[in-house]
């Protein structure tokens, strides 16, 4: 019934066409409800910047869906980032690209002058993000850059696949924590567009030196994406290692490696320490009734294996800091 829905992404106004194909609501010009029959969720767009558009997909599809995009009298470079459970497909020149958070790739960044289309999986969440960028809008930044201005050839003529960096992951991440009705949505979301274009051009401008520990710089930084953020997920259970080394751009083994050589902890012990020294503070904030409060709070399920992990690390009971409201 939805089979080749026509979505012609720009300019704005075709998002009539779009919500009219599919069945779907279109709120403030913005925001297209996909109808229940066809699914649940929203198709979300606006523009960024002069030059710069932006399309989140955020929605879950019962039915086949394949989106086609037609090029325009504008050449642009589309960044397709694409964050779901299961893989999606693009394809472009008749190329079909598996992408999504499943597997390695979750960057392709293809030319809007060739046909191609989206397919996104049925009965999984579909979360994935889009940039259309006029050429002219980038091209002052990388005509002195080669490796730049090479991937962005490879782009043109056929398509780039690539993983997401750790900065940019974090960010579309990010957009979880925010409502896409929201007032302030409009504005979070811009700011993480201009964020991933300035992350894919630093990633590419970047030489590939090695710090005074011997770690590639690019490799450093992604360490330090997986650090911040064991260190802003605290209240939560450890993510596996096949997560992390994903969020930093390497592989399990190497991601063990390089993090034990960079912070003298595997990844595992520093979220336990982190998460102790939390839960110290927490103790003494004055702020809670009962342990038990703190032990939900950090994801814990039992106070025995709670008491067990601070006594390691401060070698006495958390009722001992314990500092009631």
């Amino acid at each position: 019934m939805y089979k080749d829905s026509l979505f012609f992404s720009l300019p704005p106004e075709l998002q009539f066409q779009f919500a009219e194909d599919i069945g779907g609501r279109l709120i403030q010009n913005k925001i297209i409800e996909i109808p229940s029959d066809l699914g649940k969720g929203q198709v979300f767009y606006i523009q960024a910047i002069p030059g710069m558009a932006l399309l989140l997909w955020d929605c879950k599809i019962k039915k086949p869906l394949k989106i086609k995009t037609y090029k325009d009298n504008i050449q642009r470079y589309i960044f397709h980032y694409d964050l779901s459970e299961q893989p999606n497909f693009l394809i472009i020149n008749n190329k079909k690209i598996k992408i999504g958070n499943s597997i390695n790739l979750g960057l392709t960044v293809f030319n809007n002058q060739k046909e191609s289309f989206f397919e996104p999986s049925m009965n999984e969440r579909t979360f994935a993000m889009r940039l259309y960028i006029d050429h002219k809008l980038i091209q002052p930044f990388v005509t002195n850059n080669k490796n730049v201005l090479k991937k962005l050839e490879t782009a043109r003529k056929k398509f780039y696949c690539d993983d997401i960096d750790g900065n940019s992951l974090l960010r579309i991440l990010s957009l979880n924590e925010k409502s896409i009705y929201d007032e302030s949505f409009d504005a979070f979301i811009k700011g993480i567009a201009l964020n991933l274009l300035g992350n894919f051009l630093k990633k590419y401008t970047d030489n590939e030196t090695k710090t005074s520990d011997n770690i590639h710089k690019s490799e450093k930084e992604g360490l330090l994406s997986s650090k911040n953020y064991l260190i802003s997920h605290l209240n939560e259970h450890f993510p596996s290692i096949a997560f992390l080394s994903k969020l930093a751009g390497m592989s399990g083994t190497k991601f063990k490696i390089l993090f034990k050589k960079k912070f003298n902890n595997t990844a595992n012990d520093f979220f336990i320490q982190q998460k102790m020294e939390h839960a110290h503070k927490m103790l003494q904030s004055g702020d809670y009734n009962s342990l038990t409060e703190i032990m939900h709070e950090l994801n814990f399920n039992k106070i025995q294996p709670f008491s067990s992990r601070y006594f390691q690390i401060f070698n006495k009971k958390p009722s001992e800091d314990f500092i009631k409201k």
